[in-house]
């Protein structure tokens, strides 16, 4: 079975996280941290810069990396369809304000997202930093254009 790499920018500031819409699949409508996929060769802070760029046209530098999350997709009755892992990187929020750009149909800074958002990105944006990325597994099941979480280790 394949496994998937993106990678998702975690933009932190006083005034809560930066969150997108996004405009198409997977996931269309829904409130997300920005991210994507990990090119052949990149490494997972580069592509959290990247694609924070393209999603919101905001410059972030440095970065940290805050998680490693192993989503372990299912179907219906429980069997395995797919494997994604997601490199969620934290950034200091450069403060100006984000776009709609690349894939995204609007932007929010706040705390918490506007509904619906993804669980998973969610629960991510709630994480502190430690000495090494957290390393989380999770079982996850599509449904229509969420993702539920039914199980976070």
């Amino acid at each position: 079975m394949a496994t998937t790499r993106i990678a998702l920018g975690v933009l932190r500031s006083p005034a809560g996280h930066v969150w997108i819409e996004r405009a198409k699949p997977p996931s269309l409508g829904r409130w997300a941290l920005p991210g994507g996929r990990i090119e052949a060769g990149e490494h997972p802070l580069e592509a959290a810069r990247r694609e924070v760029l393209e999603e919101t046209e905001l410059v972030v530098e440095g970065g940290i990396h805050l998680a490693i999350l192993m989503e372990h997709f299912e179907d219906a009755d429980g069997q395995p369809l797919y494997t994604v892992e997601v490199h969620a990187v934290l950034f200091d929020d450069p403060g100006t304000a984000p776009v709609a750009a690349d894939g995204v149909s609007a932007t929010h800074r706040g705390p918490v997202p506007p509904e619906p958002a993804l669980e998973p990105d969610i629960r991510l944006a709630g994480l502190k930093p430690a000495a090494e990325p957290h390393r989380i597994t999770a079982r996850v099941r599509a449904d229509g254009d969420d993702l539920v979480v039914l199980a976070w280790d």
